[in-house]
């Protein structure tokens, strides 16, 4: 529904290459990281890898499913 509540984001660590987050996605959602994309970047959620997704052609973003998760940036 689009007018769902999203959800929220916590920053764990950010760090210039590691980028740490807490997410809690009320649905599936894309989770929009505003910093230049690189494809040098790579996503890990709960400890798995996950796709780097660009987004609006300059950002960086992962797919994040439904629920409490964990979420890391490296490059």
């Amino acid at each position: 529904a689009t007018n769902a509540k999203p959800g929220s984001v916590e920053i764990v660590s950010y760090a210039p290459k590691d980028v740490q987050l807490r997410a809690q996605a009320e649905a599936p959602s894309v989770l929009l990281l505003n910093d230049k994309y690189d494809p040098s970047w790579k996503v890990w959620i709960d400890g798995k890898p996950a796709p780097l997704l660009r987004a609006n052609y300059i950002m960086r973003g992962a797919y994040v499913p439904a629920g409490q998760h964990t979420v890391e940036f490296r490059f």
